[in-house]
């Protein structure tokens, strides 16, 4: 059981450790994080970043910050949000459209 549990811990969907290409939208600002950046692309994701949370909503932010900078799972950010993972998952994909249309 606890070799199941720390196998399903690196599938988590944050920004180091994902599995599936559900969030490819996403990926530039994965970057942010990446120790290994270099420096012009992490500046890239910073701005990248800096505006797609300014286009949001306080809800989206929290996620965005939950999600990107604490690696935290979908279900780990309906539990700090009170919301359900069905809802968190919408969230995700508000977030994935507004960036969509900040890099048209």
């Amino acid at each position: 059981m606890t070799f199941r549990k720390d196998n399903n811990h690196d599938k988590r969907i944050g920004f180091v450790n994902r599995t599936n290409d559900d969030d490819s939208v996403m990926d530039y600002l994965d970057q942010v994080a990446d120790p290994y950046c270099n420096p012009e692309d992490a500046a890239i994701c910073n701005d990248l970043f800096e505006r797609l949370y300014q286009v949001c909503t306080p809800r989206e932010k929290r996620f965005l910050v939950l999600r990107y900078f604490y690696n935290a799972s979908l279900k780990e950010i309906a539990v700090d949000l009170n919301i359900t993972r069905r809802t968190a998952n919408n969230i995700k994909f508000k977030v994935q459209g507004k960036f969509g249309k900040l890099l048209v």
